[in-house]
């Protein structure tokens, strides 16, 4: 069963679960996830950021990084986290979707993403497809603010504490099953396909030198904008073809 949604409404699922509620909220304006609670704990959520902006998980498409000026004059991380996206719920899943149209970029792109809620765990499945002419270069990531509450230094993930790479915006290598330890959050695991690292960030205070603790940013991306993927050979899909990745997110058993 399909539901047409309107188009800035927010839609909320729940699930009253074994270990405690499960909630996901979903916003069309930039396919954006304001919420998402699992047993009891919140996993991603809204914040204020240091600089003023109000912010929560988004994708990045169709390239994640820098501005790319010289190219298609692409924003940084792309403009679709500012648009309204399509809306609709389907055997209980919430579906965006758009025809990405960003700078000089081709024509041709459609991005779609299925965001499932279950008891324990969330799934996201996004498919970029071009239905077009021509190779178009992809280079998706999804940005996550995980929710922080007593702040994320001694983040661990795979059991190697990473803070000083969330200070340094750098850069992490993802496997297909992910153990995030938060402090003060239970452990947590991040399943993945197709999304090999995972970019680590807080806002900095170019002033102060503080970084926000409130939330910490961990974004599966499909290659790293470091190292140029964006344009490469294994960034492109062909005419008439499709990729697509995966993310499960669960507390640890």
């Amino acid at each position: 069963m399909t539901e047409q949604v309107g188009e800035t409404q927010p839609i909320v699922k729940t699930i009253e679960g074994e270990n405690g509620p499960n909630r996901l909220v979903i916003n069309s304006h930039g396919a954006r996830i304001e919420e998402l609670v699992l047993g009891g704990q919140k996993i991603f959520t809204s914040v204020k950021r240091g600089d003023g902006r109000d912010a929560s998980s988004h994708p990045c498409i169709p390239q994640f990084g820098p501005e790319t000026t010289t190219s298609f004059g692409i924003p940084q991380h792309g403009s679709a986290r500012d648009k309204d996206f399509k809306i609709s719920t389907t055997n209980g899943d919430i579906v965006l979707s758009q025809d990405i149209e960003d700078g000089q970029y081709p024509k041709g792109l459609i991005f779609t993403q299925v965001h499932s809620l279950s008891d324990g765990s969330y799934s996201l499945k996004t498919t970029n497809s071009n239905n077009g002419e021509q190779n178009l270069p992809v280079s998706f990531a999804q940005h996550f603010y995980w929710d922080a509450p007593n702040g994320w230094e001694g983040l661990i993930i795979n059991g190697v504490d990473v803070t000083n790479i969330v200070k340094k915006d750098g850069a992490i290598d993802l496997l297909p099953e992910n153990e995030i330890v938060i402090p003060g959050q239970k452990p947590m695991v991040l399943k993945q396909k197709g999304l090999s690292i995972a970019q680590l960030w807080a806002y900095k205070n170019p002033e102060t030198g503080e970084y926000d603790t409130h939330y910490v940013c961990i974004e599966p991306a499909e290659g790293d904008p470091a190292k140029n993927f964006f344009g490469s050979e294994k960034s492109m899909i062909k005419p008439h073809e499709s990729r697509t990745t995966e993310i499960v997110v669960g507390l640890r058993s």
